[in-house]
């Protein structure tokens, strides 16, 4: 379908809904990828605690509190509570319950479980660590 643009940039512009200001829109999908190691699930454990309790973003960024649905399909169980328990430490130990961690929860048919998980939760951020791993690519690199 064609798209009149002078008549699209005349409409105002509304400000997303912002769980971490500027960074991460509420109904936005965000895809997070480097080489394995360098971080990733961290991160994305760092921005779960942040916005589960309402704590800046890497200490600067302001963050909206919202209930997290955190699926970790990644990290051996001995690794995730490594990485999840430093950086509760490091941020001085926020509280936990907006936040449902599952861990190797999603069969090969995902989908309805996600959505039951959803359903139940009624999270305002999916975290899915890694998407490779939840949706059993035998080759990440293959997209056919």
């Amino acid at each position: 379908m064609r798209v009149n643009l002078p008549e699209l940039l005349a409409q105002p512009v509304q400000e997303p809904l912002w769980l971490v200001r500027g960074v991460f829109a509420r109904g936005t999908m965000i895809v997070l990828a480097g080489e394995h190691g360098v971080g990733k699930s961290t991160l994305c454990y760092h921005l779960s605690l942040t916005i589960g309790a309402g704590l800046p973003f890497l200490g600067r960024v302001p963050t909206v509190p919202t209930r997290i649905l955190y699926i970790d399909e990644e990290n051996s169980r001995t690794d995730m509570a490594k990485y999840v328990s430093r950086v509760w430490h490091g941020l001085n130990r926020p509280p936990v319950d907006q936040i449902q961690l599952e861990h190797f929860s999603l069969p090969v048919q995902w989908q309805p479980v996600l959505v039951k998980l959803a359903r139940e939760w009624q999270p305002g951020l999916v975290i899915i660590d890694t998407a490779s791993s939840a949706l059993h690519l035998i080759d990440e690199n293959d997209n056919a």
